[in-house]
């Protein structure tokens, strides 16, 4: 895509009016920008010092506000500018040492600034770029973003061919052709290591009818289809990426990946988070899908967005609070409380799981059975908000599934854990 917009004389963080200016070449460190929103600050931390150690080291400002970033995934065709294929909102929280990422179906219905009506939203990429989604996202959403970042599928597929691929348990056969736009899927079941178009291929099956919104259900708390095949393969990359072994691949990933993105991030910006992003544990990635139902509106389906759900979860992204802990000093304290179900239909499971979090402090209030036995991965439910538990929860049963929120009224619990089949016992 090769629209980097970075100024030459960007000695410090970007000023709100200065951020979004069209900037000169620092094609050098457009792969550092992909390493960031991936969870990769070592290898942006390294490169930094490889080549710019004679400069001042980057204060690092760990009680800053997040920095949001508006990532997305280009569907080009030829003759047509393309869409948004992909559509997430990822927050950075330096303070709490958190990632959150909302991924925004590409039917949800918004307003586009300058277009009467609503439309989907995908469509926002074809009529004005990347700057039109950002936009759009931040009217649906009242957040402010700071940055963008897109890649069109061929970048995509660079991007994962220079980390080496990535490993990830495919968990069906996908076998889908659709001659009309040139796709054809052919992937096996099983745990594998994909290269940059098998694992483009993985992200956009929707072959089983599991389409962005076909299997949403925010009642239940059932989110499943591409876009937790999406969240599954981004955890997948950020833990692929710090391997310790792609630290010492920089050099080489910067060159390869000079053409993949178009950003607007500065690159000094990139400095100042990639200290605090390269300690962030993959237990403290949270994913959320925008909360809302499906509707069909005038013959046409639609992802309608729950804008109090959506106005909670926004709240929790701009600064979660900690969750209420146990102090040897404040005995009074009540610790949070857990509500455990079998979601995979092994005998035992919850039991198992109560047992574990009881001993480390957790109050498990019920166990139980999912509203179906075919959970393949762990889902955490938040009811307030408790960041700092979930990733607790997460390391004890040594679970990193998806992490979702519904802050509707429930006073018996905390916290619900839907074990997946990756729960193992704690082995």
């Amino acid at each position: 895509m090769g629209k980097h917009r970075w100024r030459d004389d960007d000695p410090l963080l970007p000023s709100s009016g200065e951020r979004k200016r069209n900037s000169s070449r620092w094609l050098f460190w457009i792969a550092i920008i992909l390493l960031l929103l991936l969870i990769a600050g070592g290898t942006a931390y390294y490169t930094y010092w490889v080549n710019f150690k004679h400069l001042e080291k980057p204060e690092v400002a760990e009680a800053e506000p997040p920095v949001t970033v508006l990532i997305l995934g280009i569907d080009k065709r030829e003759r047509d500018i393309g869409r948004a294929d992909t559509i997430m909102v990822a927050s950075i929280d330096p303070k709490y040492k958190t990632i959150r990422l909302i991924s925004l179906p590409r039917d949800t219905r918004a307003t586009i600034p300058g277009f009467a009506g609503q439309s989907r939203i995908n469509a926002a990429y074809g009529y004005g770029g990347a700057e039109l989604v950002e936009q759009t996202v931040e009217n649906l959403l009242k957040l402010e973003i700071d940055y963008y970042v897109a890649t069109d599928f061929q970048g995509f597929a660079k991007i994962i061919d220079a980390v080496g691929g990535v490993e990830i348990d495919v968990e069906k056969a996908m076998d889908y052709d659709d001659y009309a736009q040139g796709l054809h899927i052919h992937l096996k079941p099983g745990r594998q290591r994909l290269s940059g178009e098998e694992a483009l291929q993985y992200v956009r099956f929707r072959g089983d009818g599991l389409g962005d919104i076909s299997l949403v259900d925010p009642v239940n708390n059932v989110y499943e289809g591409r876009i937790e095949r999406q969240q599954k393969f981004v955890k997948a990359v950020a833990e692929q990426i710090l391997d310790p072994a792609n630290i010492w691949k920089a050099p080489a990933l910067i060159r390869r990946l000079a053409d993949a993105l178009d950003t607007n991030m500065p690159m000094t910006t990139i400095l100042r988070y990639a200290a605090i992003v390269q300690n962030i544990p993959t237990s403290n990635i949270f994913t959320s899908v925008l909360p809302g139902s499906a509707q069909t509106i005038n013959g046409a389906s639609y992802w309608v967005p729950d804008e109090a759900q959506v106005a909670r979860l926004v709240q929790s992204m701009q600064r979660p609070t900690p969750p209420p802990v146990v102090q040897e000093d404040e005995q009074t304290t009540r610790p949070i409380r857990v509500r455990v179900l079998n979601g995979s239909g092994a005998p035992g499971a919850a039991r198992s799981a109560k047992n574990f979090l009881t001993q480390q402090g957790f109050d498990v209030v019920e166990i139980g059975n999912a509203n179906s036995f075919n959970y393949q991965q762990t889902e955490i439910i938040m009811h307030i908000p408790s960041d700092v538990a979930v990733s607790r929860i997460r390391q004890i049963l040594r679970v990193y599934g998806t992490v979702t929120q519904d802050f509707r009224a429930d006073e018996s619990v905390d916290v619900t854990v839907i074990l997946g089949r990756d729960y193992h016992g704690n082995v």
